[in-house]
C-alpha cells in the first residue's frame, strides 16, 4: 500500500534510485500517473512549492510530488513550508523527499519526524566492508542464481565499495546466464577487464612475499595501459587495511573476527598474516607517505616517472624491507 508520503535519505546513488524507482513504480500501479518534481536549490521559492501543491487536487488526478533536496540549507523558510505541506497534505499527493545524508537534528525536526510516523522513511547508505559479500550474494540469488562462496568472494573483492558497478554486472550475468547455480568459472569470462591479470593479483603476490610474480604482473599490468592511479588506490588500501588489522589484533582483536570487520575474505588472511609478520608498523607508514608523493606526481604536481616508485613500493610489501627516499626516486 502506497504510503502519504516518504523520505529517503543518505545520498548512496544506487539504493536512492532503487528505492525512488520502486515507490513510483507502487504509485503508477495504484493509479497516480502524475509526476511533478521540485529541484531545491539556493534560489528555491517554497512559497511556490507550497501553493502548487495546495493546487493540484484541482486537476482530479492522483499525484506524485519528487521534493530533492540538495543539502541541508533550506533554512527556517524551507522547514516551515515542509512542516505546512505534511501536515495540510491533499489526499490525492504521495508527497516524496530525497536527500543526501541528514544530520540527527534535521531527522529530528517536526516535518522528519511526521513521515516518521505517518510514512517511510528509508536510509540509502553505503554496505559496510562486514556485510559486502552477504549483499553481493543477496544480490545474486535475487537474479535468481544460487552463487558458490567462491563466486560471491570474487564478486566482492573486485567491486569492493561499488555498488552500481556491482549491481551492473549482477544484471548482465542474469542476462546472460541461466538460472541455477552460479560457480566462478562462469562468472569470468562476463568481467570487464581486458588485462591478463588484474590490480587484485598485484597486491594478491605482494602480500604473498612472491617478489617474481608481484614484478611479473606490474610489467603486464603497465604494458596492457592501466592508470597507475588505479595502482596506487590498489597498494595504498591494502597498506591501510593491514594498519587497521595490525592495531586490532594489538588491542587484542582474534584475527579471523578482526579480518572479517575489516572485509578481508577468508582465503586472504593467510597472506595478511604473513604480511604483517615481516612488515612492521614504521614501514607501512613510510609507504604512505610515499604514497603521497607518488600521488603528488601522478597528478603532475610533482615532477617524476611514478612507475618506478610504484615498483618500489610494490617490492617493499614483498620482501618487508623498509626503502629509503633515495631508493623510490622520489
Amino acid at each position: 500500500m502506497l504510503a502519504p508520503c516518504y523520505l529517503i535519505h543518505g545520498g548512496e546513488p544506487l539504493q536512492t534510485d532503487e528505492y525512488i524507482s520502486s515507490i513510483k513504480q507502487l504509485a503508477a500501479n495504484q493509479s497516480y500517473n502524475s509526476i511533478v518534481v521540485f529541484e531545491v536549490n539556493a534560489l528555491f521559492n517554497w512559497d511556490e512549492l507550497l501553493n502548487k501543491c495546495r493546487t493540484m487536487d484541482l486537476f482530479a488526478e492522483n499525484t506524485v510530488v519528487e521534493i530533492r533536496l540538495q543539502g541541508e540549507g533550506f533554512g527556517k523558510s524551507g522547514t516551515k513550508v515542509l512542516e505546512n505541506l505534511l501536515l495540510t497534505q491533499p489526499k490525492d499527493l504521495c508527497i516524496l523527499i530525497r536527500a543526501p545524508k541528514l544530520s540527527t537534528p534535521t531527522l529530528n525536526s517536526n516535518w522528519a519526524k511526521h513521515i516518521h510516523r505517518f510514512g517511510k522513511v528509508y536510509q540509502a547508505k553505503n554496505i559496510p566492508a562486514h556485510n559486502w559479500l552477504n549483499w553481493i550474494k543477496q544480490r545474486l540469488q535475487a537474479a535468481g542464481f544460487a552463487p558458490t562462496l567462491e563466486a560471491c568472494e570474487y564478486l566482492a573483492r573486485l567491486y569492493e565499495g561499488n555498488l552500481p558497478a556491482a549491481a551492473q554486472c549482477c544484471h548482465k550475468l542474469q542476462t546472460s546466464l541461466p538460472a541455477g547455480k552460479l560457480e566462478l568459472e562462469q562468472i569470468k569470462p562476463f568481467m570487464d577487464s581486458n588485462t591478463h591479470f588484474s590490480i587484485f593479483d598485484l597486491t594478491d603476490a605482494a602480500l604473498s612475499a612472491d617478489s617474481k610474480r608481484t614484478v611479473n604482473i606490474f610489467n603486464s599490468l603497465k604494458s596492457e595501459g592501466i592508470d597507475p592511479i588505479l595502482i596506487l588506490w590498489g597498494l595504498t588500501r591494502e597498506i591501510r587495511t593491514l594498519l587497521k588489522l595490525s592495531e586490532d589484533l594489538r588491542t587484542g582483536g582474534n584475527i579471523t573476527q578482526s579480518a572479517q570487520k575489516f572485509g578481508i575474505w577468508r582465503e586472504r588472511i593467510p597472506n595478511c598474516k604473513k604480511a604483517m609478520e615481516r612488515i612492521n608498523n614504521n614501514t607501512l607508514q613510510h609507504l604512505l607517505s610515499f604514497s603521497k608523493k607518488i600521488d603528488s606526481m601522478l597528478k603532475g604536481i610533482t615532477p617524476g616517472d611514478a612507475w618506478e616508485p610504484l615498483l618500489a613500493v610494490c617490492l617493499t610489501l614483498a620482501s618487508g624491507k623498509n626503502l629509503t627516499m633515495e631508493d623510490l626516486n622520489i
